[in-house]
C-alpha cells in the first residue's frame, strides 16, 4: 500500500509537470502574437497617408474601368444603329407612296440630328475618362499591371476617337442623302384645296403642273371677266398662283387626252391664222381670247377665239397651280400629324 502510494505520487508529478510545460508554451504563443499584433497596429499607424492614397489610386482605377465598360457597350450599339440607319436611307425610294418617302425622310433627318449630339456627349465623357486615367498615372507609385492596364486605356480611347471621326462623317453623308431625298421627293398625285376642289398633277418631260380635275362652269356659263376673278379669288385664298391655263398647258392636255366635258377659256389671247382677219382686230381693238373645246360641246372648232365678253352655259375654267402648291399642301397635312 505504502509503495503504491508512491507511485501515485509520482505519476501525478508527472502529469503536474506535462501540465505545467503545455501552459508555459500556451502563453509564450499568446505572447508572441500580442507582440506580433502590437508590431503590425503600430505599422499601419506609422503610415496612414499611405494607404489612404493607395484606397484613392484603386477606386479611381475601378472607376475608371467601369466607365470603359459604359462606352464599349456604347460603341457597338452605336456602330449597329449607324449600319442600320444607312440601309433604311438606301431602302425610301423604292417606297411607292410619296407621303410614305417624306415621313420616312423626316423621321430619319431627326435620328441623324439625334445621333450627331450624343456623338458630342460621348467625345465629352470619354475626355473626362481619360483625364482620370491620367491623374492615376500622374500619382506615381504604381503597380506595373497597373500602369499597363491605363496605357492600354488611352490606346483605346485613341482608337475610339478614330472610329468616331470616321462615325460622324457617315452621319454628314446620310444627312445630306436625307435632304437631297426630301427635296426630290415626288408631289402628291392629287390634292383637295381649300375650295373643295380636287387637282390632280400634270406631267409631261419637264413640264408639270396642276389642274383641276373637272371643269367650274356656272349654269350659265362665265365670261372670261369672271373666269379671271375666280382664280384671283382662288389664288389668294390658297396663297398659291392659280391661273387660267396657257396655250402650252393647253397642248400638253390635248396630248394627253385630257379633255373637259365642255369649252375652257385659256389665259392667252387668240390669234388668227388669217392675216385679213387679224388686221381687222387690230383695225377696231377687237381683242380675243382662246377657247379650248376638244369635244366640240359649242358645235364649232377644237379652239377658236371669243370675245371676253362672251357666256355660253357650257363655257367654264379649269384651275391651274404649280407643283409647290402640292408640295404645299402635303407639308401642312404633315405638320397637322406632328411631323418635323
Amino acid at each position: 500500500m505504502h509503495i503504491f502510494n508512491i507511485g501515485l505520487y509520482k505519476t501525478d508529478g508527472t502529469r503536474e509537470m506535462k501540465k505545467h510545460n503545455i501552459d508555459r508554451m500556451q502563453g509564450i504563443v499568446r505572447g508572441t502574437f500580442c507582440i506580433a499584433c502590437i508590431l503590425l497596429a503600430a505599422e499601419a499607424f506609422a503610415q496612414p497617408a499611405a494607404t489612404q492614397e493607395e484606397y484613392d489610386k484603386r477606386a479611381k482605377v475601378l472607376k475608371v474601368r467601369k466607365k470603359m465598360e459604359v462606352e464599349r457597350d456604347l460603341a457597338l450599339r452605336t456602330e449597329s444603329q449607324l449600319s442600320s440607319l444607312e440601309a433604311r436611307v438606301a431602302a425610301v425610294p423604292r417606297l411607292s407612296d410619296g407621303d410614305a418617302q417624306l415621313r420616312t425622310y423626316l423621321a430619319l433627318r431627326s435620328e441623324v440630328k439625334e445621333m450627331l449630339g450624343l456623338m458630342e456627349t460621348t467625345t465629352s465623357r470619354q475626355v473626362e475618362i481619360l483625364g482620370n486615367a491620367d491623374s492615376v498615372a500622374s500619382a506615381g507609385d504604381l503597380l506595373p499591371q497597373t500602369g499597363a492596364y491605363l496605357e492600354e486605356i488611352r490606346s483605346e480611347l485613341q482608337a475610339m476617337g478614330v472610329k468616331q471621326k470616321s462615325q460622324r462623317a457617315r452621319l454628314v453623308e446620310i444627312s445630306r442623302v436625307v435632304e437631297l431625298g426630301i427635296k426630290n421627293v415626288p408631289p402628291p398625285e392629287r390634292f383637295r384645296n381649300g375650295a373643295g376642289q380636287e387637282m390632280r398633277l400634270v406631267r409631261s418631260g419637264g413640264q408639270s403642273f396642276y389642274i383641276s380635275l373637272e371643269p367650274v362652269a356656272g349654269s350659265e356659263g362665265m365670261t372670261f371677266a369672271q373666269a379671271q376673278a375666280l382664280v384671283a379669288k382662288l389664288a389668294q385664298r390658297e396663297k398659291s398662283p392659280y391661273h387660267l391655263p396657257t396655250r402650252k398647258e393647253l397642248v400638253l392636255l390635248e396630248r394627253l387626252k385630257l379633255f373637259p366635258s365642255c369649252a375652257i377659256w385659256s389665259a392667252d389671247q387668240w390669234k388668227p391664222s388669217d392675216t385679213e382677219e387679224q388686221r381687222q382686230q387690230e383695225r377696231f381693238g377687237i381683242v380675243k381670247y382662246l377657247v379650248w373645246d376638244p369635244r366640240r360641246v359649242l358645235g364649232r372648232k377644237a379652239s377658236f377665239g371669243e370675245l371676253p365678253q362672251a357666256s355660253y352655259p357650257k363655257l367654264g375654267v379649269y384651275v391651274v397651280t404649280s407643283v409647290q402648291a402640292g408640295t404645299r399642301i402635303r407639308w401642312a397635312s404633315l405638320a397637322k400629324e406632328g411631323k418635323p
